[in-house]
């Protein structure tokens, strides 16, 4: 093999690989069936509001019901398992540099900011709000808290880290 042929069968290295997934299952493949099933019903009968106007016209585009007042978007079972089974088994989000790729698999599992989060619940009052640099602030600490509890240190001090990061 030559340098140039083992260099393309090499799979990417990323730093940040996420985790794998606990194996921990709490519930019966009956009951799992039983939730799926009931979130479904809500799906189908009362629906998701959806605040983006193109968001909402690609549910319309895709065949769901939709009721303009309200923004309410209604999608049948059959609608939803076509999407699923429609998206690829592995997916890349890139990091500015390569450095830090979140490759989407499997069980692997992940913890990021987003950079589309421009509205959260808000912790104290659990209203939907726009974000603000403190949330990015309060995400980013838990970003590193995450990626250190990963390595092999073995503590993280959040109050400590938002401190340092609200102190800048």
């Amino acid at each position: 093999m030559n340098a140039e042929t083992n260099e393309v069968q090499r799979k990417p290295k990323h730093e940040c690989q996420g985790l794998s997934a606990s194996f921990y299952e709490p519930l019966s493949t009956g009951d799992l069936d039983k939730i799926i099933d009931a979130a479904f019903v809500v799906l189908e009968e009362s629906g998701v509001q959806v605040f983006s106007p193109k968001a909402f016209e690609a549910f319309r585009e895709a065949g769901a019901s939709v009721e303009e007042d309200g923004g309410i978007v209604k999608l049948s079972r059959g609608l939803v398992e076509d999407a699923v089974a429609s998206n690829p088994s592995s997916i890349t989000l890139h990091s500015r540099n390569g450095r830090c790729d979140a490759v989407l698999e499997k069980d692997r599992v992940h913890y990021g900011t987003g950079g589309t989060a421009i509205y959260v619940i808000d912790p104290a009052t659990g209203d939907r709000r726009p974000s603000t640099c403190d949330d990015v602030i309060l995400n980013a600490a838990w970003q590193r808290c995450w990626r250190t509890s990963t390595s092999s240190q073995s503590t993280c001090s959040l109050t400590r880290s938002r401190r340092r990061t609200t102190s800048m």
